[in-house]
């Protein structure tokens, strides 16, 4: 696992970017992938933990993701 601050979030499309806190790649984060808390609206700022996953093109995803 993983921590983070959401860097940004589109609630229209239901995604946004986490930056890790170990410096390493932004992972993108889908509101399905949330198992606790709002997930429909996280706000930019709130922390996260999360498992990073190889998604398609070579972007890394955050499964399992928890707003702390």
């Amino acid at each position: 696992m993983k921590t983070g601050i959401l860097k940004t979030w589109n609630l229209t499309k239901g995604f946004g970017w986490i930056t890790p806190n170990d410096g390493s790649k932004d992972a993108m984060l889908y509101s399905y992938a949330i198992i606790n808390g709002d997930f429909k609206a996280p706000k930019v700022g709130d922390k996260v933990s999360f498992t990073p996953v190889n998604g398609p093109g070579g972007v890394l995803n955050a499964a399992n993701a928890t707003i702390l």
